[in-house]
């Protein structure tokens, strides 16, 4: 059977720390189900640890160029729980889809619904009901369950940086406890909370005016990456939410990344510095894209406005920096801060975009959204395997992508209100395919 990996494919295979070698499929070979098995092994397992096969099998296979004697001994060293997977693949890759459809209780099975009105129909995908029981028994046989419980807790599960991963804590109820090294970090998320609460008050109100005395209606974010594209996904999806747009009447919100002048110039057409607000997102404030584009539109507030103490008045800041952040002149009560377990991909639920959605639609907005975030959280962590949206469709990506082999994703958002859906998933895409021992 042929699998739909494209023929020339450079992988690495890695069957132990002392034995790494480089090889790219040959193009005129007909393609075998032996041969994703050896791809897709290595993708899922060398990383785990869980499988090594000695240096000298796998070289006396390469050097015959026996890739189903490779392949067998790669499925004898597979818990079953994976080789029943790629057996199953076998079974699937020759069943139509056509065929799965047929199957009505299958197909109602695979229509799940989850909090806040989602739902889930992945009836489309190439499993039945058996290769599901297969999937679900992987997330428990991999310990799914307790690793979910060590990320909502606080653990270091980001070893290769030694930190929690806990944007969960960014949504979390006021009354949550969440420690890191004894501390409960739910308290801290709160208290930047209510500062940014408090200051997109005060600018919507007009109670913070502007360096001439005027009200500052027009916001423009600096950042890069996850300090800008999560962000700008959020406000895109909610200006046509009634209520976000009622709040947001006589308001405008601009970001620039880019460091290109033309970037620049768009930003700022038709733009006032007089009732322009600036927020700086860098944690360290030395981003060098971020502080180009900072230094760049300081220098045109100081223009306009014809004092450097404007600076103060016009500019707030997403960081952790407050020297940094003090020399270039920001009032350090208008500094936000976060936090180093906050990853980039996340960070629209930090200040990082709490500040900017709360000059723009309100904070009550803000915290509809947060909310929101909350109940999926709870989702993930309590409902059953067949019910839980984030699980299934973790699955089905492992499914896909390394039992099936398929490289290609397709990201195609209907409802205009998440055109920005695309370039702010796809920053937090990393496709591999090696892997090492």
């Amino acid at each position: 059977m042929r699998d739909p990996l494209p023929w020339c494919m450079c992988v690495r295979m890695c069957a132990s720390t002392a034995f790494k070698r480089e090889f790219v499929w040959d193009a005129g070979k007909p393609r075998s189900i032996s041969e994703y098995v050896i791809r897709a092994f290595w993708v899922t397992h060398s990383g785990s640890r869980s499988i090594f096969l000695s240096s000298q099998t796998v070289a006396a296979h390469f050097a015959h160029r026996d890739w189903l004697g490779l392949a067998r001994e790669i499925m004898a060293a597979m818990p079953p729980v994976w080789s029943e997977l790629f057996t199953q693949a076998t079974k699937m890759k020759g069943t139509h889809l056509k065929t799965l459809m047929q199957d009505q209780a299958r197909n109602d099975s695979m229509f799940v619904k989850a909090v806040g009105g989602m739902v889930l129909d992945y009836c489309r995908e190439k499993v039945d009901q058996e290769t599901m029981g297969k999937l679900f028994a992987l997330a428990e046989k991999t310990g799914v369950e307790e690793k979910k419980k060590k990320m909502f807790s606080g653990v270091k599960i980001n070893e290769t940086e030694g930190r929690p991963a806990l944007h969960v804590a960014l949504r979390a109820p006021r009354e949550a406890k969440i420690e890191v090294d004894g501390a409960n970090v739910v308290t801290d998320v709160w208290k930047v909370l209510d500062g940014i609460k408090d200051f997109s008050e005060k600018v919507r109100s007009g109670e913070w005016k502007g360096f001439t005395g005027k009200p500052l209606t027009d916001v423009l974010c600096i950042g890069i990456g996850g300090s800008y594209l999560g962000v700008e996904f959020v406000f895109e999806a909610l200006k046509t939410d009634p209520e976000a747009a009622a709040a947001a009447t006589g308001r405008r919100l601009r970001f620039l990344a880019n460091v290109d002048p033309i970037d620049v110039k768009r930003a700022l057409d038709g733009l006032s510095a007089e009732t322009t607000l600036v927020l700086v997102v860098s944690k360290t404030f030395t981003t060098a894209e971020t502080m180009l584009n900072a230094k760049t539109v300081k220098a045109w507030l100081i223009k306009e406005l014809g004092d450097p103490a404007c600076v103060a008045k016009h500019v707030a800041a997403c960081s952790t920096a407050l020297d940094k952040t003090a020399a270039f002149g920001i009032d350090s009560n208008n500094v936000f801060g976060f936090w180093d377990w906050v990853g980039g991909r996340f960070s629209c639920w930090s200040a990082v975009g709490a500040l900017p959605l709360s000059l723009q639609y309100g904070f009550p907005v803000m915290e509809k959204f947060l909310k929101g975030a909350h109940e999926m959280d709870n989702h993930f962590f309590s409902a059953p395997a067949a019910e839980n949206l984030p699980l299934i469709m973790g699955l089905l990506s492992v499914w896909n992508c390394s039992v099936l082999g398929y490289e290609g994703l397709a990201v195609l958002p209907y409802c205009q209100a998440l055109v920005r859906f695309v370039p702010r998933t796809s920053s937090s895409w990393t496709w591999r395919a090696t892997a090492s021992a």
